[in-house]
C-alpha cells in the first residue's frame, strides 16, 4: 500500500537532485567572467603582446559602461534574487561580458589571425581549430546568460539587453583596435622606453604568431643540437 508512496517520493528526490545538479553547473558557469579576467592578466604578464592588453582594457571598459547604463537605468533586479552588491540588474553584467568577450574573441581569430599552410599543420586544421574555438566560447557564453536567468539574479530582458550592448561594444573595440590602434599607436607604444623595459611587443604584422612562434622555437632547437653535436 506504501509503494505508490514510495515512488512518488523517489521521483521527487530524483528530479530535485537533477535540478540541483543544473543549479550548480549554471553556478558554476556564472563565475566564468572572473576565470577569464583572471586568465587575461596571467595571459598578458606571460605574453607581453599590447593586443593581450588591449582585448583586456576593453573588457575593463565594458565594465564601466555596464556600471554607467545600470546607475542610469535603475532598474531593479528580480524580486527573490539574492543579490546585494549591485541592485540594479539592466543590463546583465554577466552577459554584456561574455559577449563583448565572445565577439572579440571570434573577430580575432577570423580577422586579425590568418592561418598558412606550413611543413608541421595543414590549413584545414588551422581553420577546424578556429571554428572549434570561436563555437566553444559561443557556448559558453550562452550558457553563463542563461545561468544568470535560472539563477533568479537577472530577468530575461536584463540578459537580453545585456547581450545587445556587449555585441555592440565588443564589435567597436574591436574595429578600433584592428584598424586604428594597432596600426597609428602600436609601433610608437613599443618603441617608447617603458614598453621596451615591460617586454611589450607589437605582433600586428605577425599573420599566425602562434605558427611563427613555433617555427622560431624549432629552429633555435635545431641550431642548439647542431652546436651540442659540435661539442
Amino acid at each position: 500500500s506504501y509503494e505508490p508512496h514510495l515512488e512518488s517520493i523517489s521521483m521527487n528526490l530524483s528530479f530535485q537532485s537533477k535540478f540541483l545538479k543544473i543549479g550548480l553547473t549554471l553556478a558554476a558557469a556564472s563565475l566564468l567572467p572572473l576565470f577569464i579576467g583572471f586568465s587575461m592578466v596571467i595571459l598578458i604578464i606571460v605574453r607581453r603582446d599590447l593586443h593581450t592588453v588591449m582585448y583586456l582594457g576593453g573588457l575593463c571598459f565594458n565594465e564601466v559602461f555596464n556600471y554607467v547604463l545600470k546607475h542610469i537605468i535603475q532598474e531593479p533586479r528580480p524580486s527573490h534574487s539574492g543579490a546585494t552588491l549591485v541592485k540594479y540588474g539592466m543590463p546583465s553584467s554577466h552577459a554584456q561580458f561574455m559577449s563583448f568577450f565572445a565577439v572579440y574573441f571570434v573577430l580575432f581569430i577570423f580577422y586579425r589571425i590568418q592561418p598558412r599552410k606550413s611543413a608541421y599543420t595543414p590549413l584545414w586544421w588551422s581553420n577546424l581549430g578556429r571554428l572549434i574555438a570561436a563555437v566553444t566560447i559561443l557556448a559558453a557564453t550562452v550558457l553563463v546568460s542563461l545561468s544568470r536567468v535560472y539563477l533568479h539574479y537577472h530577468s530575461s530582458k536584463q540578459v537580453l539587453v545585456g547581450t545587445i550592448v556587449g555585441i555592440f561594444t565588443g564589435g567597436v573595440w574591436f574595429h578600433l583596435v584592428h584598424n586604428y590602434i594597432s596600426l597609428f599607436w602600436f609601433p610608437w607604444i613599443s618603441s617608447t622606453r617603458i614598453a621596451q623595459a615591460l617586454l611589450l611587443r607589437d605582433t600586428s604584422a605577425v599573420a599566425d604568431i602562434t605558427l611563427l612562434e613555433y617555427e622560431a622555437v624549432q629552429k633555435y632547437r635545431t641550431q642548439v643540437q647542431k652546436l651540442n653535436k659540435r661539442r
